[in-house]
């Protein structure tokens, strides 16, 4: 799981406030932090860019100058008047502003928010978004983030995603993907493209866009979108990848081995083509996909070949 987003931020402020004063470039610590994840790399920019927006005070020219103190019944000489360096005093408006532009900047980040999330073969992962919602990710996927002050918006790029939806009436939350939008009137919800789409609706009421046809979809219940649109009663296999587990029922092997295949680094090939529809159920786990292969291929009388760094079923 990534990072505390929040602070990460607090952090990259803290550095701003410091490279305004000394160059970072050759700091062991800064570069350390900077490279601790991408995350780290997109914070630290975006914050750094709208602080330059500012029109912060310029650090190529620091000049010390001396302050006399007035009172309304002596004036000191400017001999005794200690010399208070203009550059201590820019450095801690510096920090007042930069803090107060801080506050203001996580107050909007909820509201304006756009990044990418994703997963490599082989790794779940849960994401915490600014709006309090997660977003779980299966193995190989992919999705578009983007807030702003009337929408919250999900485009899913390749894989499965799960969504926690942290209520927001004055924003919808709202997932696409290719012609399908799915609206969130509730809590949660999982959208699987692989082997096909499928909507399974967790908690309270998913309302679902697909060709200029609307219609809600109640908790507990799982639609498909292949050939057709088929509404059927969810179980609890359909909860599967998130517990690393792939239960099937009456499922071609095709369907089956393209749910495994985010799980194995080599692309897996089925030499045999006339076995693509044969009708499959069972439980496999994921955090051993070979072993699955080796337990479906069993069945078939497949033998599992890799060569040409590619699985092969034949």
């Amino acid at each position: 799981m990534e990072n505390n987003i929040a602070e990460i931020k607090m952090e990259a402020a803290m550095w701003i406030v410091k490279c305004e004063h000394k160059s970072l470039t050759s700091d062991p610590e800064f570069i350390n932090w900077l490279n601790t994840s991408e995350s780290h790399k997109q914070i630290f920019d975006s914050l750094n860019q709208n602080w330059q927006s500012l029109g912060s005070i310029s650090t190529n020219k620091v000049i010390d100058t001396e302050i006399k103190k007035v009172s309304p019944i002596t004036f000191k000489s400017a001999q005794n008047v200690k010399k208070v360096p203009i550059k201590f005093i820019s450095y801690m408006a510096l920090v007042a502003s930069f803090f107060f532009f801080s506050i203001i900047y996580f107050n909007l980040d909820t509201q304006y928010y756009s990044k990418s999330y994703k997963t490599q073969v082989a790794q779940q992962a849960d994401f915490d978004l600014p709006d309090g919602s997660t977003i779980s990710l299966n193995a190989k996927s992919e999705v578009l983030v983007y807030f702003n002050d009337d929408r919250r918006q999900i485009t899913i790029l390749n894989g499965d995603a799960h969504f926690d939806v942290a209520k927001d009436k004055a924003r919808p939350f709202v997932v696409r993907y290719e012609q399908h939008q799915f609206t969130a009137l509730g809590t949660a919800f999982t959208v699987n493209t692989r082997p096909f789409l499928q909507l399974a609706v967790t908690e309270h009421k998913v309302k679902v866009n697909f060709k200029h046809t609307n219609r809600v979809i109640q908790e507990g219940f799982l639609t498909e979108f292949n050939h057709y649109w088929q509404t059927a009663k969810v179980i609890q296999s359909d909860q599967n990848w998130r517990d690393v587990k792939l239960n099937f029922k009456a499922r071609y092997l095709k369907d089956v081995l393209t749910q495994i295949q985010p799980y194995v680094s080599k692309p897996i090939s089925l030499l045999n083509q006339d076995m693509a529809y044969e009708l499959i159920s069972g439980t496999v786990n994921l955090e051993k996909p070979m072993q699955a292969l080796k337990l479906i291929t069993n069945g078939l009388g497949l033998e599992i070949i890799q060569e040409n760094n590619e699985v092969k079923l034949k």
